[in-house]
């Protein structure tokens, strides 16, 4: 047994800061007070202990820009996930791009990062956020992955199957992109799923044992996301007073990467003071992608 003495600890349910002893066992903290007794003694006077951090929104394994094997995407998340880890990460939510391979790798304790839950792939109608396209070619999968399932519908049952398909692959959570990407919303070409549609998706992942997490810019997408009962709100950044109060039911993550959308800072901060001076629960998202991060 080891301990580790002389810090602070913080108690995250009062938001206090003691003087207490930290008895690891291995890898593993046992018991957390003063006076415990141990084996060795880790002097760590003038520090400052917390629990592992969660990071609700990140995606460590993207599709590269370069055609190169499968296996480049899964070999690149190592590193990143051992650099979470690192910053004090002990938990995170990818929100599309990880695998079920990925997860069952750091359990087995072949690779070192946080606890990792995974959404697969990002639901969307056709034409929508998941919809890879590109006008020359037609249909692009990106992945070109079975462990990466379809994510496309258009009607209420089709999302109902999109939904099993994730479940089936090993989806933690459920992706739905509520709204396009910021350069979609731009350019005035936001397709977005119907409420019917939405209704259905919340539904099944419910009836599957599963919560939503719903991509959402604009406050139109927020309340229909929000209303159709999603766990999550992701970005949020044009909030207005109606999509404030269609999130009392829900999480708000509003993913404040620094290098993100500086077009659109000064307008996704004011979303952040209405929902917080609202009262909308709010929690950490980074949305980091590997590239940033294997660097």
């Amino acid at each position: 047994m080891t301990l580790l003495v002389g810090a602070r600890v913080l108690d995250p349910d009062t938001g206090e800061t003691s003087r207490a002893d930290v008895r690891l066992d291995g890898d593993r903290i046992t018991e957390v007070g003063p006076g415990l007794d141990g084996d060795g003694r880790v002097d760590c006077a003038g520090g400052l202990l917390i629990p592992g951090l969660i990071d609700c929104h990140v995606h460590v394994a993207f599709p590269r820009p370069e055609p190169l094997p499968r296996s480049a995407r899964v070999l690149e998340a190592v590193p990143v996930l051992r650099k979470l880890l690192a910053r004090g990460i002990t938990t995170v939510r990818d929100a599309w791009g990880a695998d079920a391979g990925m997860r069952h790798a750091l359990r087995e304790g072949w690779i070192t990062g946080p606890d990792l839950l995974i959404s697969l792939r990002q639901l969307s109608p056709t034409g929508g956020l998941g919809d890879s396209w590109e006008p020359p070619a037609g249909a692009v999968d990106h992945f070109g992955d079975p462990s990466l399932p379809d994510p496309l519908y258009d009607g209420p049952d089709a999302a109902r199957a999109a939904v099993r398909r994730m479940v089936r692959a090993g989806a933690d959570w459920i992706k739905v992109g509520a709204s396009g990407a910021m350069r979609a919303v731009r350019a005035g070409v936001d397709v977005r799923p119907t409420d019917e549609e939405l209704v259905a998706l919340v539904d099944e992942a419910r009836r599957c044992g599963r919560d939503v997490l719903a991509h959402a810019h604009t406050s139109v997408a927020v309340v229909s996301a929000a209303r159709a009962g999603v766990r999550s709100v992701e970005h949020g950044t044009f909030l207005d007073d109606e999509a404030v109060a269609a999130l009392g039911n829900a999480w708000y993550v509003p993913t404040l990467v620094p290098n993100h959308d500086g077009e659109f800072a000064a307008d996704h901060r004011r979303s952040v003071r209405l929902a917080a001076e609202a009262g909308v629960r709010i929690a950490a998202g980074s949305d980091l992608a590997p590239r940033p991060m294997s660097t």
